[in-house]
């Protein structure tokens, strides 16, 4: 959550009509969209960014009817370190058989935070076995 704040430096009310985001991971909130002159208001936003990693770049447009700039655009920048990483993100086995073997790894390690331990391991398939390895101790495991 972060908060920007909007401030009436002109002499005439200030509309705001909206804002938006190009990405769409952003809500917003403002308590009021008409700000008297030097009255100010709090943008409270909020990022969805699961799924995001490394260093990201988001925008804000609000919209209003200053007639010197109808928009303003408010920028985020920052990289998104997951504490717990899957690389790849999806692994896909395509065109097997039951008579076809392959063998593809996946690692799951942990970047910041504690140290971690896998428990348990399921396959809802008959075809598939899965056998751990521990890389590095509580912070990378490869299957």
């Amino acid at each position: 959550m972060h908060e920007f704040v909007l401030r009436n430096e002109g002499s005439a009310p200030l509309k705001i009509g909206g804002i938006g985001a190009a990405c769409g991971c952003a809500v917003t909130r403002l308590k009021k969209d008409v700000l008297q002159p030097r009255q100010k208001v709090g943008l409270h936003v909020k990022l969805s960014l699961a799924g995001y990693s490394g260093k990201q770049k988001k925008s804000l447009y609000v919209h209003c009817n200053d007639p010197r700039n109808r928009e303003y655009q408010l920028r985020f920048e920052g990289t998104i370190v997951r504490e717990i990483d899957i690389k790849p993100p999806i692994a896909l086995w395509r065109g097997l058989t039951k008579d076809t073997a392959t063998e593809k790894t996946i690692e799951i390690l942990s970047t910041v935070g504690p140290p971690f331990r896998v428990t348990r391991i399921e396959t809802n398939g008959t075809f598939f076995t899965v056998t751990p390895r521990v890389a590095k101790p509580g912070r990378t495991y490869h299957f």
